[in-house]
């Protein structure tokens, strides 16, 4: 069946705005771009001094920053999308109306992966004024770990949504995505760590 680009449009719009109003979604954006610009001022100071170039601290510090932080905006996002508006009652009103359930999934998604994409944009932009007044990293290696991180997001957003998809509360859905979090973060980590060491 074909989806109509315009409703999909309007749906996008319908979950950019729910993402905006949620305090999750504003509290982590705006903690990612105070954390961005931290680590971005803090890998630059003083590396000449310690013999270290400025673009291996700070690159190495936003990634970790990436590695933790952005899964855990997006994980908890995707999660409660579909389920939390199935609870509410939302979902089986937005179905009622004269569109399609693939214009639903897909406007949902598109909405989703929109409010992913300001979270990074916001926190990469912040740290990129600090890293355009303060100099010492290459734009082509800021945009590398801008790339990365919306990339990360994206995934660990489908994950979300499909974790959403498949319990029944959106209290399950939340624990599901902290559990997926503990296991792409830490585990992965340590699994790394053990083939270096190996």
């Amino acid at each position: 069946m074909r989806t109509r680009p315009a409703v999909v449009r309007l749906i996008a719009g319908r979950e950019i705005r729910a993402a905006l109003r949620g305090r999750w979604f504003v509290v982590g954006a705006a903690s990612f771009a105070l954390l961005a610009a931290a680590v971005a001022g803090l890998g630059m100071a003083g590396a000449g001094r310690w013999g270290v170039s400025a673009i291996d601290r700070t690159t190495a510090g936003l990634l970790n920053l990436i590695l933790l932080f952005v899964p855990l905006l997006t994980l908890p996002l995707g999660a409660a999308s579909f389920v939390g508006e199935a609870e509410d009652g939302t979902l089986a009103y937005l179905v009622a109306q004269p569109v399609t359930r693939a214009e639903v999934f897909h406007g949902k998604l598109l909405g989703l992966l929109a409010a992913n994409t300001l979270s990074v944009a916001l926190g990469f932009g912040v740290a990129a004024i600090l890293v355009g007044a303060v100099g010492g990293v290459s734009g082509m290696t800021f945009g590398a770990l801008t790339a990365g991180a919306w990339l990360l997001g994206t995934v660990t957003l489908a994950l979300g949504v499909l974790l959403s998809t498949l319990v029944k509360s959106r209290v399950r859905a939340l624990a599901a995505a902290v559990a997926a979090w503990v296991v792409l973060v830490f585990l992965c980590d340590f699994g790394v760590l053990a083939l270096a060491a190996s």
